[in-house]
């Protein structure tokens, strides 16, 4: 089934049990502009959006080979993946094994997704691109705290990637949007740049708050890529330490 079928089909079944467009979001944990999207056939929804639409409208028999064929690529279901392993992290009954499992595993992708890049002339000093990084991340902080989604947004490459949660502009707007209302960061410092050409690698350490007044604490790594004579977000990685926790 592909769309516009597909979206007809979603649109049917909702009706059928009632629901409105906002509480199949709720249900699903989407956004309610993902579902007006997928129902009106402007964006084929990933396998994993799919499978907790149908099993919300208690038609999963709908869900069939050829329907998840057609939903999402094969790298987009594994970054999916990662992150509800990602998520796993925050729960803190999960087995200390388990996390460091998982932290392992994103570290890998991570440094397979930065060593798969092609390197383009043009270098510049470590010293002098650590500077303008450390200046980026002093705005991303405020910009993240003040709700600034298109400030933010303006940081990252128009391919851009968050590892554990997907690519491209719509995606990260509407990660960083849900986060913005869920902590406030409070601390993020980079410990390590290293620049090869018109690619550098940063890492660092961040620290956000919850709303109860818990600290997390983690730990990050950017791939930042020289573009039009400035430094962008190409892709990045960020793992919590549950050791760190306060």
């Amino acid at each position: 089934m592909k769309q516009p079928e597909l979206g007809k089909k979603i649109s049917a079944l909702r009706h059928a049990k009632g629901l409105t467009q906002s509480e199949l979001a709720d249900m699903c944990q989407v956004s309610l502009r993902t579902i007006q999207r997928i129902e009106t056939a402007e964006v084929t929804p990933r396998s994993f959006t799919l499978r907790l639409i149908f099993k919300s409208l208690d038609a999963e028999e709908f869900l069939s080979t050829s329907v998840l064929e057609t939903a999402a690529p094969k790298w987009q279901i594994q970054l999916e993946h990662f992150f509800k392993l990602f998520l796993e992290l925050f729960n803190l009954k999960s087995e200390p094994m388990k996390k460091i499992t998982i932290l392992t595993l994103l570290t890998v992708v991570m440094v397979f997704a930065l060593s798969s890049l092609n390197l383009e002339s043009q270098a510049q000093s470590d010293t002098k691109v650590r500077k303008a990084i450390e200046a980026h991340n002093q705005n991303f902080v405020r910009w993240f705290n003040n709700g600034e989604i298109d400030s933010l947004l303006q940081m990252y490459t128009k391919d851009a990637c968050l590892l554990t949660v997907g690519c491209g502009e719509p995606i990260i707007r509407s990660y960083y949007t849900k986060m913005m209302d869920t902590y406030a960061f409070t601390q993020l410092t980079t410990t390590d740049v290293t620049v090869d050409k018109k690619v550098a690698v940063e890492k660092g350490t961040w620290l956000i708050e919850l709303p109860n007044g818990q600290k997390v604490s983690g730990a990050y790594m950017t791939e930042w890529r020289l573009t039009n004579k400035k430094w962008l977000i190409a892709n990045d990685l960020a793992t919590p330490d549950q050791m760190n926790i306060e």
